[in-house]
């Protein structure tokens, strides 16, 4: 899912919290607590924190 980030080759914030909320909930993570720690812990295009 990291590869999925841009939007019209530029790199968008917003897709990548989305992403990353995505990917947590689909390996078992709430969905409210997916998207808590999305717009929390993704500051930067590059962020991908760890699930735990």
């Amino acid at each position: 899912m990291r590869a999925y980030r841009n939007s019209e080759g530029q790199p968008q914030l917003g897709l990548r919290r989305r992403c990353w909320a995505e990917a947590a909930y689909a390996l078992g993570t709430d969905p409210a607590e997916a998207k808590r720690r999305a717009w929390a812990e993704i500051n930067h295009v590059d962020d991908w924190p760890l699930l735990t």
